[in-house]
């Protein structure tokens, strides 16, 4: 078996670097070489990594921020009020599904989502 892939043919029967289309370079072929022979020991390295993260990980939820928020957006109010309304640090969605109800692209449906969209406003 070859040791690298410049040792081997390709499907045209050429070989060497002459037969590789878009050859990497040298650095890449080491780096490639030293990970396979090492594998086990990077695939430990990775699992003590997230062995290390994931403590930290429980809680990221709470320190994370949306970056982009706009300030008096309808999106903003909602979670403003959820907040307010519920006092939960994860209430930030609310999903109402209407079953038996025509759908909303018809005028009937339409008329049922507006009388429920009205009565959501009112409390």
């Amino acid at each position: 078996m070859p040791r690298d892939a410049s040792d081997a043919s390709d499907a045209s029967g050429a070989s060497g670097a002459k037969g590789r289309v878009g050859r990497t370079p040298r650095t890449v072929d080491g780096v490639a070489r030293w990970l396979i022979a090492r594998r086990w020991w990077v695939a430990g390295a990775w699992l003590l990594i997230a062995a290390v993260l994931l403590p930290f990980a429980r809680h990221i939820e709470g320190r994370l921020e949306v970056a982009a928020r706009v300030d008096g957006s309808e999106s903003a109010i909602v979670e403003r009020d959820l907040a307010r309304r519920f006092a939960s640090p994860f209430a930030h969605h609310a999903i109402l599904v209407l079953t038996g109800v025509p759908p909303a692209a018809e005028p009937a449906g339409r008329a049922v989502l507006e009388q429920v969209v009205a009565a959501l406003r009112a409390t």
